[in-house]
């Protein structure tokens, strides 16, 4: 599978810490979307920790997850066999990603009540705000964790929720949508630039100029990456954000 996101990692009841990874299956044709939870992401060997847009082999078995993207993981049987890279205006991730897309949010939530669809790319109308709102305290975390991995880091939680409002293209009736953006990317940068700045208010600053005033910059040709709440398999989340250059450099040779 091609890993296109990576949420940031939480703690489960019977897995320890974990991560949900989706992606593209390139094993079957045409290539599908593809779900993988429970990924004890942080308790795997360097050589198998993967990065967004890696390619990545493993075996997996059907998850108790109703979704229909969803698999379980045999976490041992990970290998990372390749990557796709951004050059030439990120033709190699373009290919795989581009005959994924469907026309907007709405389709989706459309094909959701239709088949249970729960992942998904599309490219939105226009990204109308970037909004942060402090997240709600998490219960103490109990010794499970030590017991699947005593040397482990403590998980840090990231004390906000950020959040994406925009509206879809060829949607006359679209009445916007404001979902909540859980890449693991953005988890990382809250903990790094915190350290950097030394306060929240310098680390949101630099978080927003980077998810609004970059990523989906008027010179990228912006699509979002969606995935449904397992409890509420009709509210959507921004897995991620896939932001190649608007005009792809063609190379001179």
């Amino acid at each position: 599978m091609l890993v296109a996101v990576k949420a940031y990692p939480v703690r489960t009841d019977g897995h320890g810490e974990a991560v949900c990874v989706a992606g593209v299956r390139l094993d079957v044709e045409p290539p599908a979307w593809v779900r993988v939870f429970p990924v004890p992401f942080r308790r795997l060997p360097k050589d198998q920790q993967f990065r967004k847009f890696d390619v990545i082999s493993l075996e997996v078995v059907r998850s108790a997850d109703s979704r229909p993207e969803s698999w379980e993981p045999r976490a041992d049987t990970i290998a990372v066999v390749g990557a796709k890279s951004t050059k030439s205006g990120w033709l190699d991730r373009r290919q795989i990603i581009e005959p994924l897309l469907v026309r907007s949010m709405c389709e989706v939530q459309r094909r959701q009540a239709l088949d249970g669809t729960s992942l998904a790319v599309f490219r939105p109308r226009e990204i109308l705000a970037w909004s942060v709102e402090p997240a709600p305290p998490k219960p103490p975390a109990g010794t499970q964790l030590d017991m699947f991995e005593p040397s482990l880091e403590a998980l840090e939680d990231i004390p906000y929720k950020f959040r994406y409002r925009y509206t879809c293209r060829d949607e006359p009736a679209c009445p916007g949508h404001q979902q909540r953006v859980l890449d693991w990317e953005l988890g990382q940068a809250y903990r790094s630039w915190r350290r950097r700045y030394g306060d929240d208010e310098g680390t949101l600053r630099a978080i927003k100029q980077k998810w609004l005033d970059e990523v989906v910059a008027a010179d990228r040709d912006v699509m979002l990456f969606v995935g449904s709440v397992a409890r509420y398999p009709a509210s959507f989340c921004v897995l991620g954000v896939f932001w190649p250059p608007a005009v792809a450099e063609i190379p001179l040779f």
